[in-house]
């Protein structure tokens, strides 16, 4: 509730861009199944559907394919299909 609000006011839209890019990139190996199936299965649907398409836009294809088959894995099928029925290009 907090960190999102200041993030999007004291970062312009490309620093946003990088600093996602960086966090996401940079998890490490070990921990980024768990953590992205932690994280979507404890935010809402809608927010889970936001960070993906943002994701989608700016992410490196490789990256963001690693993202999503992690997170596929992670959560429950109805979970993961209202992402794939929000979020174009999911694999089913």
């Amino acid at each position: 509730e907090q960190l999102i609000p200041q993030f999007e006011q004291r970062l312009d839209i490309e620093q946003q861009k990088n600093m996602i890019t960086r966090l996401a990139g940079e998890t490490p190996v070990w921990i980024a199944p768990q953590l992205m199936a932690w994280m979507f299965s404890h935010i809402s649907a809608e927010h889970g559907i936001h960070l993906l398409r943002a994701w989608q836009d700016f992410l490196p294809p490789d990256i963001f394919a690693k993202k999503v088959a992690g997170i596929r894995e992670g959560v429950d099928a109805s979970l993961w299909q209202q992402f794939v029925d929000a979020v174009p290009g999911l694999p089913r």
